[in-house]
């Protein structure tokens, strides 16, 4: 998990408690981003696919500190075909060329969002995902109203790669094949 940074190096991600555990003591965190960032990137760490099924997503409309968020718009979530995708930031956001899914969640005081996003059927077999404000691939792009989210619980599936049978085991079932109508030429010989 970590930012897209292609040449701000200001870009980053924010711990913030949001609970407690069973225990009345233990603290829950979340990640969280604003607009002094370039959003949430996340990839497996060894690069390999996976199928984004659902996440937290928490970003409801306030005007208030410590959560403000007021500015009018969307929230993208991109998931791309490869893992590694430089140049994020210095694109325009939404159209890339490893981009195969696309999400938006609406950003606005009549229309904003708090709870469990599921994630369309685009985000099956992905290698990555970015989630950022439309029209904002790196920090400060658009002056104006503060937006802030806030990520939690997000749900993968591995996703299995195909396991090639090898030609070893074809070779090995046509000997005993024909080992076992041997056997049985053999037996009807002797009969």
């Amino acid at each position: 998990m970590g930012v897209v940074s292609d040449t701000n190096l200001t870009n980053h991600l924010h711990q913030e408690n949001n609970d407690f555990g069973p225990d009345g003591v233990t603290e829950l965190y979340e990640v969280a981003y604003h607009n002094d960032s370039s959003g949430i990137y996340i990839r497996a760490q060894d690069g390999q696919a996976f199928d984004l099924k659902s996440m937290q997503f928490s970003a409801p409309w306030s005007t208030s500190s410590p959560f403000v968020n007021r500015r009018a718009g969307s929230w993208e979530i991109l998931g791309f075909s490869q893992a590694d995708n430089p140049n994020l930031s210095s694109g325009n956001g939404t159209d890339y060329a490893t981009r195969v899914a696309y999400q938006t969640v609406a950003n606005t005081a009549a229309d904003s969002f708090n709870g469990t996003l599921v994630l369309n059927s685009g985000f099956q077999n992905i290698s990555a995902f970015w989630i950022h404000f439309i029209g904002e691939p790196d920090s400060f792009v658009t002056a104006g109203s503060a937006y802030k989210m806030r990520l939690d619980n997000v749900v993968i599936e591995q996703t299995a790669a195909a396991v090639p049978v090898p030609a070893a085991v074809w070779m090995f079932g046509s000997g005993l094949l024909g080992l076992l109508s041997f056997g049985r030429k053999k037996n009807s010989l002797a009969a």
